[in-house]
């Protein structure tokens, strides 16, 4: 995946603090990842309720290799590391998201800095795996920033405020986030993130800081 930052795109980057590239991974790039994602759950990813993968969706990267292959590409970071000016950046986390199956009714973050357990998040990117959306989402509480089509994606800074309700709009689809953290980021409590204990389980406590182990630097 290669994709240069024109002066125009960043500019808006800047203004709006989101922004959208169209046919940012083939259909190679999202098949490998969706191989990823249906090994982890071992079934076809929309035989599965959207609540089961939101809650065993995060951080897949970390236990299947297939898929953090196909994340950890020079491409999508180079991308953040234009539009932000970090020029050191780690794996934050990844989260899937997903409206094959079931009524598309679950709420996300509002502002992706307020809620979740890492902090210093210095991007995201949410890239729609599967699904194409029937009709455009026109959010009056922030920003919808789960993109229409297959293989695209929207980066956006995590202190953009986004609708909670977005998912809703978005039926028979299969979206992943993926989050950068600057290179001193922390892990802390933070009570609206539903993933806020899940780092313990390899080690962490609140106040730690990211490790290399498991939130490696982006090369």
């Amino acid at each position: 995946m290669k994709y240069a930052i024109t002066k125009e795109q960043r500019f808006f980057f800047d203004t709006h603090l989101f922004i959208e590239f169209e046919e940012l991974l083939s259909k190679s790039d999202r098949e490998l990842l969706l191989r990823g994602v249906e090994k982890e759950f071992g079934a076809p990813i929309d035989t599965i309720a959207q609540e089961e993968i939101f809650l065993r969706g995060r951080d897949i990267a970390m236990r299947q290799s297939g898929l953090r292959k196909a994340l950890f590409t020079p491409g999508l970071g180079q991308i953040a590391q234009e539009l932000t000016g970090q020029k050191r950046l780690r794996f934050g986390f990844d989260q899937l998201y997903s409206t094959l199956l079931t009524k598309p009714d679950l709420t996300i973050f509002s502002q992706l800095e307020e809620e979740s357990c890492i902090r210093g998040l210095a991007c995201a990117i949410m890239i729609c795996l599967k699904g194409e959306a029937q009709e455009e989402n026109k959010a009056d509480q922030g920003i919808d920033p789960f993109p229409s089509k297959p293989g695209s994606g929207i980066f956006f800074l995590p202190s953009v405020v986004c609708n909670p309700h977005a998912l809703q709009a978005h039926p028979n689809q299969l979206f992943l986030l993926l989050a950068w953290a600057k290179s001193k980021a922390q892990y802390v409590f933070a009570p609206r993130d539903p993933h806020t204990h899940d780092l313990k389980k390899l080690g962490f406590v609140f106040g730690d800081s990211l490790t290399e182990k498991y939130h490696p630097t982006w090369k």
